[in-house]
């Protein structure tokens, strides 16, 4: 059979093309109703599994255009969703003529036999023309569920809203949104790293709180995010702290739309305290490396000394004072095969 897939999730259109296709049907696959009735006008269909909440056509939109084409209205036709699962909305998928309803996720059996089941309807029992139902009751119906779940979507998305700012205002690092050169956005934490209140840092350029010897890397690395070149940039940089004063800053930012623009979205971590320890662990490192030569020098020094009066010792007939044999088995060591 050729079974048509209408999804707008890449994920389970190609796991459902992979499931059908492996069953020995044809699968097709679209991201919409605009683009399925495209398929529905070119290519023969026996049946067609469709998600409802998708952009530009919905599931319903596209099941009442189906069952109100005369070459079309016979397909069976399965909504298969996640978000209309209530008894109303199963109830507008039947009153608009769908066959079934299936809830996301479905079983591999459950869709197989789904998929049966309704393709060996006679054609009397599973046509469900456009006519059967009032074209308002269907309509006013159809706007009912819509609204609701918008109001739905609304409700969830603002949650999701506040629990995602609360998240970045409480954040131990700096977050920062970086568009047309200038900070659209920095949370609480980034001002108390830079010490410039929100305002100031929106009102100029970005470069203006940089060092100016970093400033090149500074336009260069936002570019590439912007241009795609590259998806997210991980660097150090020198910032310019309201004091005065220079910290060192870890950065970290990807590409993002704000507003529905091109931008930077990344996090700062102030490095200042780190970057001063790797600095002191390197000096004294390089001054115990400086005593240790000086150290061993004047070590050989005092070697050489001491076989210098040894041997005067035993020139004057005297025992030399020193005991320098572990030279002698140190010398020995060195000549045995």
């Amino acid at each position: 059979m050729n079974i048509l897939i209408v999804d707008d999730n890449e994920q389970i259109r190609t796991v459902l093309r992979r499931l059908l296709d492996g069953e020995g049907h044809r699968a097709l696959a679209t991201t919409d109703g605009v683009e399925a009735l495209e398929v529905l006008r070119r290519e023969p269909v026996d049946v067609i599994i469709t998600d409802i909440m998708m952009p530009r056509m919905d599931g319903y939109r596209l099941c009442r255009t189906v069952r109100g084409d005369e070459r079309l209205k016979d397909i069976p036709l399965i909504f298969h969703t996640a978000n209309y699962t209530s008894p109303a909305d199963e109830k507008l998928a039947l009153d608009l003529g769908a066959d079934l309803l299936l809830r996301k996720p479905a079983s591999v059996e459950t869709i197989l036999e789904t998929v049966r089941q309704v393709a060996s309807q006679p054609r009397a029992v599973r046509a469900r023309p456009a006519v059967a139902v009032p074209e308002s009751g269907v309509m006013q119906e159809y706007s009912d569920r819509l609204v609701a779940k918008l109001e739905q979507r609304n409700v969830e998305l603002a949650a999701a809203e506040g629990k995602f700012r609360t998240l970045v205002e409480q954040s131990l690092v700096g977050i920062y949104v970086i568009q047309d050169e200038r900070f659209v956005y920095v949370n609480p934490k980034m001002v108390e790293i830079l010490g410039w209140p929100a305002e100031e840092l929106a009102s100029r350029p970005v470069y203006d709180f940089i060092v100016p010897e970093d400033r090149a890397l500074t336009r260069e690395n936002p570019r590439k995010r912007i241009a795609g070149e590259a998806t997210s940039i991980r660097y150090d940089l020198r910032l310019i702290h309201q004091s005065g004063a220079v910290l060192q800053v870890e950065v970290h930012g990807s590409r993002a739309d704000y507003n529905g623009r091109p931008a930077v979205i990344g996090t700062l971590l102030d490095i200042t305290e780190r970057k001063q320890a790797e600095a002191a662990f390197k000096q004294r490192a390089a001054e115990l490396e400086r005593f240790n030569r000086l150290s061993v020098g004047r070590e050989l020094q005092m070697i050489e000394l001491k076989k210098e009066v040894n041997e005067m010792a035993r020139l004057a007939g005297r025992t030399p004072p020193y005991e320098l044999t572990f030279l002698k088995t140190k010398t020995e060591g060195q000549k045995r095969p």
